[in-house]
């Protein structure tokens, strides 16, 4: 965790190197919403529509959960097949999470706007914790069960 977070407030990416992926969030976020029915479009890493707006910002990549995910997959005393095999798809399904818990916070803050800030700091943050460690829970399960054959 500490080459993580030496390398993410490194000056070249710290800054301006997580643009791209915020903004490819942001993309991701408005085509969800569009097929979903909202009329969304995307600025930068801002989701807009004529019923609310959002930026994508910097803790809302999940990084930081998802690295925690791989350090204690990385931790763990299996081969590097079982250890890569978790972290990719680990990854993979906390950023689909990710994504649904901004489509839901979009449509928390059109039809809730009141409840925007409790559903975002204080619902989805536990949650999204609490499921990167279920995630690894899983996964050290299945990496050391026993096998036959």
């Amino acid at each position: 965790m500490g080459l993580f977070y030496g390398f993410i407030h490194s000056p070249h990416v710290g800054g301006a190197g997580f643009k791209p992926f915020l903004g490819f969030i942001a993309g991701a976020t408005s085509n969800t919403l569009n097929v979903l029915g909202q009329e969304t479009s995307v600025t930068g890493s801002a989701v807009t529509s004529p019923d609310f707006a959002m930026r994508i910002v910097r803790g809302c990549d999940a990084i930081e959960p998802v690295a925690a995910f791989a350090a204690a997959v990385l931790a763990s005393p299996v081969s590097l097949w079982f250890k890569a095999w978790g972290i990719l798809v680990g990854v993979l399904a906390l950023q689909v999470i990710n994504l649904i818990r901004i489509v839901s916070l979009f449509f928390v803050g059109v039809y809730f706007p009141r409840a925007l800030d409790v559903v975002h700091i204080d619902v989805w943050q536990a949650v999204f914790v609490v499921l990167a460690i279920c995630f690894w829970a899983i996964w050290v399960q299945w990496a050391t069960r026993p096998r036959t054959g």
